[in-house]
Order: C-alpha cells, then structure tokens, then sequence
C-alpha cells in the first residue's frame, strides 16, 4: 500500500580521503533538494568497523549542521555487519543516539558461499536471516510513523547559508 523511493548516493569514509567526503556531502544535499518531500534519511554504516570514528562523527556533525531540526528526528542509521552487542564502537561517543534512531542488521549470510556452509553456519545464519528480516520489518513499521517534511524548509536554510557566506566574504579585510 506504500510506496518507498530510495536514492542511493555516494558513500563516506572510503579511501579517496575528507575531500571526496565533502564532495559526496554535497552532492547528498543537492539530492535532497531536489526531492519535494523527505520522510526519511538513512544512512548505512558499517559498525564492524571502528577506524572510521572520526569520519563518522564528522559526517554525521555536518549533517546535523545543515538539515533543519524537523527532519533531524527522521535520521535512521543503520549500523551493518553487527548487532547491538558487537558494534566496534561506541555509538553515543559518535552522536549516534543524539536525534537519530540506531538499528543494527548482520547481513553475514552474504559474506560467504552457501557451498561452505556446514549445518552450524546454516544455523547461525537464520538466525542472522531472521533477525535482520525483523529489522526490515521495525523499519518499514518507523518509517510509517514518520511524516514527511517539505524539503522547501532545507531549500530556505540552504539559501540563507549562501546569503551568510557572500556577505562574510564580501566583508572581509583584505590587505593594501
């Protein structure tokens, strides 16, 4: 009965550096701009992984810095590669658990070939399998809940952080 449009934009905190960070940043909020309204954000992180703490926290502080406080609560990440028990950091030191809601999804039945299975992995990874369905589930089920914001807010914001910006510059003191 829903329809759900997903974009799938360009990833953070891969090898190319802060720079094609800032870059895929940009473009996420171009993206964003372009829709008319957003129910939700979500944003797939691995929380296997926990050398990329610092560029999390960065991203996630920049995100903060330009979405407006309505669509703030709409942020959902999911941390992949792990439950809540074996995330390898601490999601609240990141701002995880701030504003945004924080799920967890192993998807380990795709790391490997069903032809190595033996009957344990088969059994540890339905379990996997079913919880992750449950996850999908809890999140179509919050994704619901949630209401849509007009992006027209974000569009207001994104042109007065332009206006701020030239008029910082254009008062600049330059040297004679």
């Amino acid at each position: 009965e829903q329809t759900y449009v997903f974009i799938d934009i360009p990833g953070i905190g891969d090898t190319k550096g802060v720079q094609h960070d800032n870059e895929n940043l940009a473009h996420i909020f171009d993206t964003i701009l372009e829709s008319r309204d957003v129910t939700a954000i979500l944003l797939l992180l691995n929380g296997a992984q926990g050398r990329h703490i610092t560029t999390v926290k960065n991203v996630l502080t920049r995100i903060e810095d330009r979405l407006p406080n309505n669509i703030l609560s709409n942020v959902i990440i999911i941390l992949t590669n792990c439950r809540s028990h074996s995330v390898n950091f601490d999601p609240e030191k990141v701002g995880l658990s701030t504003k945004a809601t924080v799920l967890y999804m192993q998807n380990s039945a795709f790391s490997s070939h069903p032809n190595t299975w033996n009957a344990e992995i088969v059994s540890a990874l339905q379990r996997d399998w079913d919880a992750s369905t449950s996850d999908i589930k809890n999140l179509i089920c919050h994704i619901r809940s949630l209401l849509s914001v007009p992006m027209s807010t974000l569009y207001d914001i994104q042109q007065d952080r332009h206006r701020i910006k030239s008029r910082i510059k254009s008062t600049e003191i330059r040297p004679t």
